[in-house]
């Protein structure tokens, strides 16, 4: 990874980008949590105190050694209350009450100190890393100063006591919401750790200094991160001499070489990322050579030092979905990071890396690559063969990281193949799958619509594992998982969305072996969601789900697209008329059920299979057998409604029939293509629908 991270880096360098971003390596942001932010008076004892939330702790710096040894950053493992505290605490009233009563039952709580409670203390390595900053007459340095000669370097029983006064006389300004009950309440008592057999609380706290006003930045701003960067890379010039000069492994250059371990950078996404680590229990050959740590793989101080400064460059949070963004990953709980730039243009505006690997999550996808659109044609009107950059990081365990994917396209490519997929996913007839939702503002959601999906929404597609459940509506979720096997790679995923060749039969055999792929994966829920749509009043799949099930529509439309077959043609084809014949036999079985069986009341379930959907998945294997049996069992749906008048799901039955026999014979078996045209007959509105159209247009 090294390798690749150094050409990162040095690609930046040509843009001289990396002088307004400096990282240092023991200096990294807070964890995104809630965090009780505390002030010290100039006799060191906790003065102010106030709770802050993950979007603000986020963006404060601490100092450490990797998990350890962090100031002024400092999680409280040990609930601050004794364990008997702890025991007698009213875990059920707690729950029932709401804010106001959680903070009068937490103001009756017996103020005994757990003296095993003993984090809060600058640690003996902190004070020998910041001696320059005790040394330095930097202004912007003074709090930290300040705050380093008033903490307590050993436990402090007053010092534990005034904090815990400061929090109990604040009360009425800490309990403003559930989550800052539950984190005093976590602080304070404690969670019972069942493996270890004893409270522990997890929770941050930040330091600063009271006197506020008397210096020109506080300790938690970026001026003073900044400002310690600075000093801390500001090295003695005897220091520099005696680094041990040697060549590069990367760069081949005579420099001098780091020598003490490589530092472990925060990435977004990824957390802590050691940059190089050699495991000599499993490897014990390095003992032998006397390669160690950093000796295994020799490279320049300052090489190491631009990597890290342009990661920081191009993960800085306020360039959240231009220069990186999430990814899914195999395994549900760990998302990869994907860095995407474009060259001598790095700190662009426009949401590039959304627009490389948006996972469904959102609907405003299509919005997203219009903009990106614009840009690049900018771009490209000077240079059209500006390379855009993509990586994709992966974690393989709590330390190691791993590139899963890079590769380098020029812009105009990246413009053409946009422009071709927000195109291509139009290549649909009108679907609509009715809802009930609320979003997060109130407002009532009643249909959902296929939308532009991309790289990341088609991941999940191709992960998904389904297996058919008409019938069951409560629960379903539980049927539709996403599997840890890595079925698409990341190179087909991309070989689609960015192609790699102007070879049109290439592009299209590409095509047909991913639809066979996708067709194998989601067809049993796409089935199943049509037959939803007829028989019950609303999918009863989650939101999550439902965006999975829409991006597996629009993406059936894409391929069919690359395939070079336009829907203004495949719907007046054979397998397409096939999949509505079947969805209007459904249709006919439904109203059968209600008027007959159900002596006309709508409200009453019905089958859980209707005629079409019972005979759909032999029509994908063999549609003459399935058109067999379903002029079996249609024979007394069809007499009841030529008995009805004016039966207009009959008419449109009977007109399909008409087309489908002027066609030409069925084939025993559909192609892969065939098949995806038949899923999306069957899903597609009828021509007439009489719904109100505006309000089904409405999407999530």
């Amino acid at each position: 990874m090294l390798n690749e991270l150094y050409q990162l880096a040095g690609t930046l360098e040509k843009q001289q980008v990396l002088s307004e971003m400096q990282t240092q390596r023991d200096i990294h942001k807070v964890a995104k949590c809630q965090c009780l932010y505390i002030r010290l008076d100039q006799a060191g004892m906790p003065q102010y105190v106030k709770i802050l939330s993950p979007q603000k702790t986020g963006i404060l710096w601490k100092h450490s050694k990797g998990n350890h040894n962090s100031f002024p950053a400092i999680r409280v493992q040990k609930p601050l209350l004794a364990e008997s505290v702890s025991r007698s605490f009213n875990e059920a009233a707690w729950k029932k009450a709401d804010v106001q009563e959680k903070g009068k039952l937490f103001s009756t709580l017996e103020d005994t100190a757990n003296h095993d409670s003993q984090e809060i203390t600058v640690k003996k390595w902190t004070l020998e890393q910041m001696v320059p900053v005790l040394q330095s007459d930097d202004s912007d340095l003074e709090a930290l100063r300040r705050l380093l000669l008033r903490f307590p370097q050993e436990y402090s029983a007053d010092f534990y006591s005034s904090l815990r006064k400061a929090v109990k006389e604040n009360l009425t300004d800490l309990f403003t919401s559930a989550e800052n009950a539950e984190f005093l309440k976590k602080l304070f008592v404690g969670a019972g750790d069942m493996k270890k057999g004893k409270y522990t609380a997890g929770c941050m706290c930040y330091f600063d200094i009271a006197e506020t006003e008397e210096v020109d930045c506080i300790v938690a701003s970026l001026d003073t991160e900044q400002a310690l960067i600075r000093c801390l890379l500001t090295k003695p010039e005897e220091a520099s001499n005696a680094a041990a000069l040697g060549i590069s492994a990367l760069s081949g250059a005579n420099c001098p070489l780091i020598s003490d371990k490589y530092p472990n950078p925060s990435f977004q996404v990824l957390g802590l990322v050691s940059l190089f680590s050699n495991n000599t229990s499993a490897i014990p050959c390095y003992l032998r050579y006397q390669l160690e740590g950093a000796q295994a793989f020799s490279a320049g101080v300052d090489e190491v030092q631009q990597i890290t400064d342009a990661l920081a460059f191009l993960m800085d949070e306020q360039r959240k979905g231009k220069t990186w963004s999430s990814f899914p990953g195999v395994a549900k709980k760990k998302p990869m990071l994907l860095l995407a730039w474009l060259e001598d243009d790095s700190a662009c505006e426009a949401k590039l890396a959304q627009s490389l690997s948006d996972d469904g999550q959102i609907k405003i996808y299509e919005s997203i690559c219009n903009n990106v659109l614009d840009y690049l044609k900018l771009k490209i009107e000077s240079v059209p063969d500006k390379a855009v950059h993509l990586q994709l990081f992966e974690t393989l365990d709590a330390g190691r990281k791993q590139i899963a994917y890079a590769n380098v396209f020029t812009a105009q490519q990246v413009y053409a193949d946009i422009s071709e997929w927000c195109e291509s996913a139009k290549n649909l007839p009108r679907i609509l799958f009715a809802v009930k939702f609320k979003s997060k503002d109130g407002r009532e959601i009643r249909w959902y619509r296929p939308h532009c999906p991309g790289p990341g929404a088609v991941w999940r597609v191709l992960h998904l594992q389904y297996h058919s459940q008409l019938g069951v509506t409560d629960g379903i979720d539980q049927f539709v998982r996403e599997v840890t096997s890595e079925r698409p790679t990341l190179q087909q995923i991309y070989g689609l969305f960015l192609s790699h060749t102007e070879n049109q039969q290439t592009d299209c055999k590409f095509a047909r072996e991913f639809l066979q792929q996708t067709l194998t994966t989601v067809s049993g829920f796409l089935v199943d969601a049509a037959g939803f749509q007829t028989t019950q009043f609303k999918q009863p799949f989650s939101q999550k789900n439902m965006e999975k099930l829409c991006a597996a529509v629009s993406l059936l439309g894409i391929l069919l697209y690359k395939c070079q077959i336009k829907k203004e043609n495949y719907m007046e084809n054979q397998a397409f008329l096939l999949g509505r014949f079947l969805k209007l036999a459904d249709q006919l079985h439904k109203e059968y059920c209600i008027a007959v069986r159900n002596g006309g009341d709508k409200t009453q379930p019905l089958p859980n299979q209707l005629m079409g959907n019972a005979v759909f998945m032999i029509a994908l294997q063999n549609p003459v057998e399935a058109l067999d049996r379903l002029e079996e069992k249609m024979r007394i749906y069809i007499g009841w409604a030529e008995r009805e008048i004016d039966c207009k799901t009959l008419k449109q039955f009977e007109k399909v029939s008409a087309e489908l026999h002027r066609s030409s014979a069925f084939p025993q078996k559909l192609s892969a293509e065939e098949r995806a045209e038949l899923l999306l007959g069957y899903l597609a509105q009828l021509p007439d629908d009489s719904a109100d159209k505006s309000n089904q247009e409405e999407n999530a």
